[in-house]
């Protein structure tokens, strides 16, 4: 038995919570404490956006960031956003900017501020943590480097089970067949400095429920 399921596109909207701290940027450092302005928008699978949806986001690369009560408890907008304003760390790391196999063999390797967010969300009647990461580059160029990771929950409430993916598809922890959809695609990722901090704009567009045949 196998599942199918197809993917799919985008858009934007606003819906804001304001973590305390709001503050200033340190200078640069191997690891930096910045303000963060991580705005995700859902789409459900023929574009439009999903208003009143639970979401949790989450920072990553924060200590404690599987636990189920870190980042924050939000419902998206009209407009299918859930904004959060909160101070988070950003990583420096080293990575190629590559646009085709060519110059992914000769390009050099660069210094990039790194994001990672999280979103906890339902798929296949449970929930799971979809985690995504975006390096932002010197010349302003923002590319997604890393495949989607997914975690499920483990018997303490953690989001620290993988969801495995090989050849065959999404090996989700208590379904027996694998899927060829993590549940949701990710339309736009980037991240762009704003003033004394970092804006991290995120669009994912859910996809079709999966179909045994």
């Amino acid at each position: 038995m196998t599942y199918t399921a197809t993917l799919g596109i985008v858009l934007v909207g606003t819906f804001a919570c304001v973590s305390p701290a709001w503050t200033g940027a340190l200078e640069s450092s191997p690891e930096l404490m910045r303000d963060l302005d991580v705005q995700l928008t859902l789409l459900d699978t023929d574009s439009s956006p999903i208003a009143g949806a639970p979401v949790r986001l989450v920072l990553a690369n924060a200590p404690g960031w599987q636990d189920a009560g870190s980042g924050i408890k939000l419902k998206t907008d009209g407009h299918g956003m859930a904004r959060w304003l909160t101070p988070g760390p950003v990583d420096r790391r080293q990575r190629k900017l590559t646009t085709n196999f060519f110059t992914q063999l000769v390009s050099p390797t660069q210094e990039t501020f790194h994001f990672s967010v999280a979103a906890q969300l339902s798929y296949l009647g449970r929930e799971w943590l979809l985690v995504t990461d975006v390096d932002y580059f010197a010349n302003g160029t923002s590319a997604q480097r890393d495949g989607i990771r997914l975690y499920g929950v483990d018997a303490k409430g953690a989001f620290s089970v993988p969801v495995r993916r090989d050849g065959n598809g999404w090996h989700f922890p208590g379904l027996a067949w694998p899927v060829n959809s993590p549940g949701f695609h990710v339309t736009k990722l980037s991240a762009t400095p704003r003033g004394t901090g970092w804006s991290v704009d995120w669009v994912l567009r859910r996809l079709p429920e999966p179909i045994a045949q």
